[in-house]
């Protein structure tokens, strides 16, 4: 399973941690597929050499749009033709031939291995019968052999796929004409053999349409695999979508509930697979006791639940939700019995509004009710809810933005404070919002990084920090934040080394800045993944040091070789004796553990000459330079001079 972006680049696949480049078809076969293909519908090409598992493959996907009608993604699977072949190898007849076509009679597969698509001497005959609705019929080729023809039409009237078996009518009738001589030496057993030929010859239909339905119903588990989630046998988040949509405007729930399960995730870390699918089930069982008879139950996310309700009370779904989900419920795995609390958000339909407004109310009280505690059931309430409501909708414009132009990198130099000289840039995201413009980045990278949407920066972004860096003199370095959660992938050293080899700049030269969220995860996974990166010759940096509560004991444990003094210091050192004590000590901690210093926030010259006093190793902020874009790096890079910037703003002070 694999997704591309709207310009047809490969974003995520489930076979490859690290994405390849996918070879350019001039024949585009998918964007031809895309441009065919209505909303919600999927799209089928024929077998061809996939990139992803060089091997013959059937591709089967669906567009994505967004709210404007733009196409905003493809979602798409290559399924090998070898792996179908085997599913369907168990009810293959000897001597026959199956296809499975469009209804336009394009082939997407045959057994036994051959030519793709309806052969042209069957085709008219073929076709007429699709359109008459009949599913079998005689038919003679130009050898003179007689096949019986079985067709049958795919139950999901998205794909629209025809499956179609040929029969030899020799294979029915071999006992025919061997009887037939007997029936000549003796015509007393002629009725008998009439009799059991046409009965053979039922049965012999009956076996072909079961085995054909079988096709079907393949087919029909493929769609369900797809849409539903495998733990709790629920509908998943895009089954729920397909779902709604099918049932249209016409018919929107009366009311959405959004129920999060406190401590699932947690809870299900410690559990073998066989217990967290027992706690699922049980969970799942529970929730699908609450459904009216029209009502659609789903899990959108591993602790997240919902009801789309369609009859009934409102209320009453809310309040039987809570007491069969909520504090009083328990759980039994194995011996123990456990109480998970639920947060939960009702949004009731009062004035006709869609699905997707009304989910995202159901979420916005949800995640009020988490904010307040948990253990809470609350309503939508537009003026209380109103922050989370933005919230929630900033968090739907930022995944779409994730991959796309709208989000790019700015540089912001760092200048070596002996030398005067720059030494390197931190990479730092910025975000450019068709509905909103510039996004700060205080407001949605802490939003992302709460939300777990902070991918590795290649995937964030369509040009990487270190393909930029690849330009710069071989004495610059490149500086770039890792999300919290890149340090818990024990294959995060293997993936830095493929991009830097295809970067083709040295190791030292890049800088890996740490947050201190992630140094607050699992210690020794960090640690182990920290010196797996530090063995590449890649060097570590501790951002924002002094923001968190126990930053000198990460100095101890973790293989730092920068730290970064956080901006709220270096700016108010000046003003506040305390901050200004805390600066000297750490620089003066630093250089009895051999490591370099970069301040962050430097504004003004005098803040400068003083850090330059204290030994500090580089300088950050304004002062040198607001963050630029790449094509400026060059020039600036070639005429900066740092006594030049002192005198110039030393007498504009």
């Amino acid at each position: 399973m694999s997704v591309l972006d709207h310009h047809g680049k490969w974003i995520i696949s489930s076979r490859f941690k690290e994405v390849p480049q996918a070879p350019i078809n001039p024949e585009r076969p998918v964007w031809n597929a895309v441009k065919n293909s209505k909303p919600n519908d999927y799209f089928l090409l024929p077998p061809s050499k996939s990139p992803s598992l060089g091997m013959p493959s059937i591709a089967f996907g669906r567009p994505v749009f967004d709210r404007t009608g733009k196409l905003s993604a493809i979602v798409i699977a290559f399924i090998a033709e070898e792996s179908i072949q085997q599913i369907f190898g168990s009810i293959f007849l000897e001597g026959q031939k199956i296809f499975i076509t469009n209804s336009d009679g394009n082939g997407l597969l045959s057994l036994p291995n051959g030519s793709y698509g309806i052969p042209k001497w069957i085709y008219p005959k073929w076709q007429t019968s699709l359109e008459k609705g009949i599913e079998t019929f005689d038919i003679t080729d130009d050898q003179d052999n007689r096949w019986n023809i079985t067709t049958l039409h795919s139950t999901d009237n998205k794909t629209n796929l025809i499956y179609t078996v040929l029969t030899p009518r020799t294979r029915i009738f071999e006992q025919w004409w061997l009887l037939g001589k007997t029936v000549i030496l003796a015509g007393a057993f002629c009725l008998i053999t009439l009799i059991i030929l046409s009965e053979l010859w039922i049965q012999e239909r009956k076996r072909l349409h079961f085995k054909t339905k079988d096709l079907v119903n393949k087919n029909s588990q493929l769609h369900h695999i797809v849409f539903h989630d495998t733990a709790s046998n629920l509908l998943n988040a895009n089954g729920l979508e397909q779902e709604l949509t099918r049932l249209g405007v016409n018919h929107p729930p009366i009311a959405i509930h959004v129920i999060s399960i406190e401590r699932l995730q947690a809870l299900s870390d410690t559990l073998n697979l066989g217990n967290e699918n027992s706690l699922i089930q049980q969970i799942s069982s529970k929730l699908t006791s609450c459904l009216g008879a029209n009502d659609i139950a789903a899990r959108l996310a591993n602790e997240e639940f919902c009801i789309a309700q369609y009859g009934g009370d409102a209320n009453k779904m809310a309040s039987n939700i809570a007491v069969l989900l909520g504090d009083k419920s328990s759980y039994i795995l194995g011996d123990r019995t456990i109480i998970l609390p639920i947060s939960a958000g009702t949004a009731i339909n009062e004035n006709g509004t869609d699905w997707h407004q009304l989910l995202r109310e159901a979420r916005s009280a949800m995640e009020r009710a988490r904010s307040e505690g948990g253990g809470k059931f609350l309503k939508f309430e537009p003026s209380a809810d109103k922050a989370i409501h933005e919230q929630l909708l900033l968090e739907q414009d930022f995944r779409a933005a994730i991959g796309t132009h709208q989000l790019y990198m700015m540089y912001q130099p760092i200048c070596h404070v002996a030398t005067g000289k720059i030494s390197g840039f931190e990479s730092l995201m910025r975000w450019n919002s068709p509905s909103r413009g510039m996004v700060p980045p205080g407001i949605f990278i802490p939003m992302a990084e709460r939300r777990g949407l902070l991918l590795p920066i290649d995937q964030m972004v369509e040009r990487s920090p270190l393909l930029a860096a690849r330009d710069w003199p071989d004495d610059i370095s490149v500086s770039i934040n890792c999300p919290a959660f890149d340090f818990l992938d024990s294959s995060m050293a293997t993936r830095l080394q493929e991009h830097l080899h295809k970067a083709g700049i040295n190791p030292r030269r890049c800088y890996i800045e740490v947050t201190e969220s992630a140094l607050l995860q699992d210690d020794e996974q960090v640690l182990s993944v920290m010196r797996d990166v530090k063995a590449l010759g890649v060097n570590l940096a501790i951002d924002d040091f002094g923001s968190g509560h126990a930053s000198l004991s990460y100095l101890h444990k973790f293989p730092f070789n920068l730290i970064k003094i956080d901006r709220s210091f270096i700016q108010a050192m000046d003003k506040d004796a305390g901050a200004a004590a805390i600066v000297e000590a750490t620089l003066t901690l630093s250089q009895r553990l051999g490591l370099d210093v970069v301040a962050e926030g430097v504004e003004t010259p005098e803040q400068f000459l003083h850090l330059k006093k204290l030994g500090c190793t580089y300088v950050q902020g304004y002062w040198i330079a607001k963050p630029m874009n790449e094509d400026e790096i060059s020039h600036f890079v070639k005429n900066f001079n740092i006594q030049a910037l002192l005198q110039r703003t030393s007498s504009v002070a």
